[in-house]
């Protein structure tokens, strides 16, 4: 089967493997639903810090060890709600605006626990180049609210499916 081509260059389209866009709060105390209350927003996902629990309530113990598997901090994540092979500009741009209306009150707890936007690529296997633009007023409003934005590409030759061999466990 021949891959798409575009109608103006008549080039080859390669869909990225994965893309995603996720703003993450993190703090050692942090408490997501308090995160939540305050933004009135639900994340993606969030946790506090301490033992993994099992959906019994008991702590998920690590074989090796033998001790409890534990997180060192709380976390609170939104993710862009645009689904699809879409930019990576088009996400960003998605979870600003549903930040917009809460950016006093963002700014405010960003005061207190540490932000970032994490953007993660793993490019088509068949690319030896991959490029992507983020516009200046995108980044600006981004690092204007004291969002760091931390970008990964995962090379496909090191990924196996969506998961990244990496050996610090990140």
């Amino acid at each position: 089967m021949a891959k798409k081509t575009t109608k103006a260059s008549g080039r080859k389209k390669y869909p990225d493997s994965y893309r995603y866009v996720v703003l993450r709060l993190w703090h050692k105390d942090l408490d997501p639903e308090k995160i939540s209350d305050e933004l009135g927003i639900e994340p993606d996902d969030a946790w506090w810090r301490g033992p993994l629990l099992d959906e019994n309530g008991n702590p998920i113990i690590n074989k090796e060890t033998g001790k409890p598997y534990a997180r060192d901090y709380g976390q609170w994540n939104l993710c862009s709600t645009v689904r699809g092979n879409t930019l990576l500009v088009t996400r960003i741009r998605n979870i600003l605006e549903q930040l917009r209306p809460k950016k006093k009150i963002l700014r405010r707890i960003l005061k207190e626990v540490n932000a970032d936007l994490d953007i993660a690529v793993e490019p088509h296997k068949d690319l030896a180049i991959a490029g992507y633009t983020f516009p200046a007023d995108v980044l600006n409003e981004i690092t204007s609210l004291g969002i760091d934005i931390h970008f990964s590409i995962h090379i496909p030759q090191y990924c196996i499916g969506s998961a990244t061999l990496n050996p610090q466990g990140e």
